[in-house]
């Protein structure tokens, strides 16, 4: 811990902190117009240069590191002459309506602090660029500081903003040299978030204008779990932006996460519970609704017994929800019928890591990317489905990170790996196996790790000498090389960490390939170690917390066996539980056909789209459809 003196007073620090860091601590505002805490510092603005003991020149507090014993003034004349004369050079011929129109952006704020009014009519001619879909360009009010430049780079990793010419004809332009919408931009908004001027700036912010409250909350997308700060108006949302310290995210969104909400105001969108009646819809209260509901299923329960009903849970629902979906469905209705997505795209893996590592849960957390040596992602396309972390290891790659990816198809990602194994669909097996084999008989193996913690090495040995590279490739159609250099690499630059998505999963062996994967991390000990583990990349934002809780035929809460724990939860529950075998949604659609499944309650899950070689059929006599994020909360 340094000791600091701050303008007179002393004041505490840590090794590593910069002076800016400590100041925004004990509440000294400074200028620093080209400074954000996601950026490496680069000093390009000089508007929060200070005085420190001992030093000629005044430092920039963005990047001159804390020492102990540092005396420094932040706020002399000297300092003030200084800053102000900078914002007056970067607010020569700037469009000063445009202060008076946004008073909360950075530079504008700095400018009413410092007495900056409009001194010259400014002549220039806007050229706004509004060809992008969500936000609008007007370098007629770029100062440039250079943060959308480098929050590009350096976060999300597209290197759309580019510096051009220099001195006086200096300016900031997109890879397309044109229009923006022309460029290689993924609308991750980051470059919006960062401009202090509003040169780029969301057109929903233009629109709605600035919020008047702010509500931080969770992404409701995918299942890396990204938090946002939402800005509410007058009761609505006019915007939605991360969570500058978000563990996961580190203050970074994809297009979902930070555009896609507006559907929440959709014309089409049904506000309150409907019922058809003689082929058409008709409004009804929610006392109405529900009891229409619950006659029907009554009705149909005491007519065609209990496994005549289903209920499908929702993998975008909450864990409350879903465990009370599924305890619904057994202790209320009587039937194992219950499924989810989950089922398909998270059970395998759940299935695969129980078995081995004796929990269905990822092994490490996002953090450990930047640790690793060697990133492994087989079967998911982590830029286009996951984009926040595929961000990061891309970043991570681009960094000097070792990546290697397994996937048929040619993605993002296989343009920064070491190496593309561009396997044929389905033959993931073989190819791990094949790793496998390399590891093995290279003596590339982690034997401490395997003996002390692990079973059976003895026997897969001797499966595995069959493997060889030259047989998989027969199946996989990798070159023998590629798998040889590849599992060389996991196996010497470690640590080492997998991710893996449904390319793996949605296979009738995806249980067995995410086993053959999670092999090759046991075989060289990476796992229960930083940088290393198995992660898979979940699809809805609840996936694991919808098969947790228990809404799949075949299991309770907790992942427990409707085969040998029934006993169990009936004392749980108080109450007798079905015996009989669950269906599973196709198993639910095949049943409806026969004319044997006469409900259907749906939550929060589209079986049309998601289904769409099938149909549920006109032999149903009910289908309740409760669409979780269609109905106004």
């Amino acid at each position: 811990m340094y000791s600091v003196i701050i303008n007179n007073k002393e004041h505490h620090g840590e090794a590593g902190q910069t002076i800016l860091n400590l100041l925004h601590r004990i509440g000294v505002d400074v200028p620093a117009l080209c400074y954000d805490e996601r950026l490496h510092p680069f000093s390009v603005c000089r508007s929060c240069l200070v005085k420190v003991k001992g030093q000629d020149q005044l430092q920039p507090a963005c990047r001159t590191l804390l020492t102990d014993k540092m005396v420094v003034e932040t706020h002399t004349s000297e300092i003030e002459d200084y800053r102000k004369g900078i914002l007056q050079m970067l607010a020569r011929d700037y469009p000063f309506s445009e202060v008076t129109r946004f008073p909360q952006k950075e530079f504008h704020q700095w400018l009413k602090h410092y007495g900056i009014t409009e001194e010259t009519k400014n002549t220039t001619t806007p050229v706004i660029d509004s060809s992008h879909p969500y936000m609008q360009v007007d370098m007629g009010r770029c100062i440039n500081c250079s943060r959308c430049v480098k929050i590009c780079d350096e976060l999300q990793g597209q290197f759309v903003w580019h510096i051009i010419n220099r001195g006086d004809k200096t300016k900031i332009i997109s890879d397309s040299k044109s229009l923006f919408a022309e460029s290689s931009c993924v609308s991750c908004g980051a470059c919006a978030d960062a401009c202090p001027t509003g040169a780029i700036e969301d057109k929903q912010a233009i629109k709605l204008g600035t919020p008047d409250d702010i509500t931080r909350s969770v992404c409701a997308y995918c299942g890396v779990g990204c938090e946002i700060e939402i800005g509410v108006k007058e009761q609505k949302i006019v915007g939605v932006h991360p969570a500058k310290n978000a563990l996961v995210n580190k203050g970074h969104l994809c297009v979902k996460g930070r555009y896609a909400w507006e559907y929440m105001y959709a014309g089409d969108r049904i506000t309150q519970p409907m019922i058809r009646c003689a082929g058409k819809w008709k409004k009804a209260s929610w006392d109405e609704a529900i009891k229409y509901c619950a006659e029907r299923l009554t009705s149909i329960s005491k007519k065609h017994g209990a496994d005549s009903i289903s209920i499908i849970g929702s993998a975008r629902a909450t864990n409350e929800d879903n465990y009370c979906i599924q305890k619904f469905a057994r202790a209320v209705i009587g039937t194992n019928n219950v499924d989810n997505c989950a089922r398909v795209c998270h059970q395998p893996t759940a299935k695969a890591m129980s078995m081995v590592l004796g929990t269905g849960a990822s092994t490490n957390s996002f953090d450990d990317i930047e640790r690793a040596k060697t990133i492994l992602v087989a079967g998911a396309d982590t830029t286009e489905s996951h984009p926040v972390v595929g961000a990061r290891i891309k970043q991570a790659a681009i960094k000097g990170a070792n990546l290697i990816v397994i996937d048929p198809r040619r993605t993002e990602l296989a343009e920064y790996a070491t190496f593309h194994l561009q396997l044929k669909p389905g033959t993931n097996i073989p190819l791990f196996h094949a790793m496998a084999h390399v590891i093995v008989s290279e003596k590339l193996h982690n034997e401490e790790f395997i003996i002390n913690r692990t079973e059976g090495w003895d026997e897969f040995k001797k499966f595995i000498a069959e493997w060889t590279p030259e047989r998989a490739a027969k199946i996989c159609g990798v070159h023998p090389r590629l798998i040889r250099e590849s599992a060389r690499l996991f196996a010497q630059k470690s640590p080492s960490m997998c991710f893996h998505g449904l390319g793996l999963t949605e296979h009738t062996q995806g249980t067995e390939n995410v086993m053959a994967l999670i092999t090759i991390a046991l075989l060289t000990g990476n796992i229960g170690k930083e940088g290393a583990g198995i992660n898979p990349l979940r699809g809805q934002n609840n996936v694991q917390g919808s098969a947790v809780m228990g809404c799949d035929p075949a299991v309770y809460t907790g992942m427990a066996s409707v085969k040998t724990e029934r006993k169990r939860f009936e004392e749980l529950w108080k109450t007798d539980l079905p015996a009989t075998r669950g269906l599973t949604l196709p198993e639910m659609l095949d049943a409806a056909v026969a004319g044997d499944l006469k409900a259907m309650w749906i939550i929060g899950y589209d079986v049309f789209l998601l289904c769409p070689t099938q149909s549920i059929p006109k032999k149903l006599l009910i289908c309740l459809i409760l669409l979780l994020f269609r109905i106004c909360l």
